[in-house]
């Protein structure tokens, strides 16, 4: 799809596209980008994103999906998250994953009288997904689920 278009902008055609076919070029887009990370530990933020997605999907696809527009994040506790050991590896992984782009960190998020830390996917991540790009959705999540989605790397 994304040849097509490039195509046409080459033989100077008509670059009006439907709704769908651009949704699909962008899908694909960031798709690339992301097989393309090339960065240490890029093999275990595809695999923490993929299953983060995964899981929002899942989520915002239940019948009676009380995120409304879905969610694009996951949360642990903020005190559960400060309890990670400075050297540990999970938070080498997340901040390669920050620094290039896959994630946003927010912590002391409040929400439900509790502090969370909020790990969101970000917006190639969420196009390469099918998420939705409406922020504050979020799934609770406790600290070895960051664990079990990078163990297989």
């Amino acid at each position: 799809m994304v040849a097509e278009v490039e195509t046409r902008a080459i033989r100077r055609r008509r670059l009006a596209l439907s709704a769908e076919t651009q949704q699909t070029v962008l899908n694909e887009r960031a798709r690339a980008v992301i097989d393309s990370w090339t960065f240490p530990h890029a093999d275990q933020v595809r695999m923490l994103i993929r299953k983060m997605a995964t899981d929002c999907i899942e989520k915002s696809l239940e019948p009676n999906a009380s995120l409304k527009a879905g969610a694009n994040a996951v949360a642990i506790q903020e005190s559960d998250f400060e309890a990670i050991p400075a050297d540990d590896e999970l938070l080498l992984i997340l901040k390669h994953a920050l620094a290039n782009g896959a994630i946003t960190i927010e912590r002391n998020h409040g929400q439900g009288s509790k502090l969370w830390c909020r790990i969101e996917l970000t917006g190639t991540v969420c196009l390469a997904h099918g998420l939705t790009l409406n922020r504050g959705g979020f799934l609770p999540r406790k600290t070895s689920y960051l664990r079990e989605a990078i163990a297989d790397a």
